[in-house]
């Protein structure tokens, strides 16, 4: 979680949600215990990124994405938010599976049934890498792309 939010941010949002309880509790409505950290990161990372979306509807000046639009991050955390921001832990046998996996093209993931209209994939840390090897969890463009 440290380098997709540095140190001072999290502290900023920690502060933040300890000063807007009521945008913090739609943010991130749920405590998990004994899943948070470890082999995921923390649930309050997706906490986060609702609290910046919503910010960021609050202070349109403040860009901090690069590649997403304001519009566009308002949609998912809204979506998120009304379905209280499930999150589905996958296991890393489940995610390795995934990987081995090749999609049918004629698959429509808009018109796929779902228990959500929103929702998260928690992935193992590590699971996930750029074909140059380096981990998304140690990149800058993860931020960019997390929600895409």
């Amino acid at each position: 979680m440290a380098a997709m939010f540095p140190e001072e941010t999290r502290r900023e949002l920690n502060e933040l949600a300890h000063t807007r309880p009521e945008l913090w509790a739609k943010c991130y409505p749920k405590i998990y215990k004994g899943i948070d950290g470890g082999e995921y990161y923390s649930a309050k990372l997706v906490g986060y990124f609702l609290l910046t979306a919503a910010l960021q509807l609050e202070f349109p000046e403040l860009h901090l994405y690069q590649h997403n639009s304001e519009t566009f991050q308002a949609i998912w955390a809204s979506q998120l938010a009304a379905y209280r921001v499930p999150i589905f832990w996958l296991s890393r046998e489940i995610t390795e599976a995934l990987k081995l996996t090749t999609l049918p093209v004629t698959l429509n993931l808009t018109t796929m049934k779902l228990p959500f209209e929103a929702a998260v994939f928690m992935l193992p840390k590590g699971s996930v890498v750029y074909q140059s090897g380096e981990g998304i969890e140690g990149s800058r463009r993860a931020c960019d792309q997390a929600w895409i």
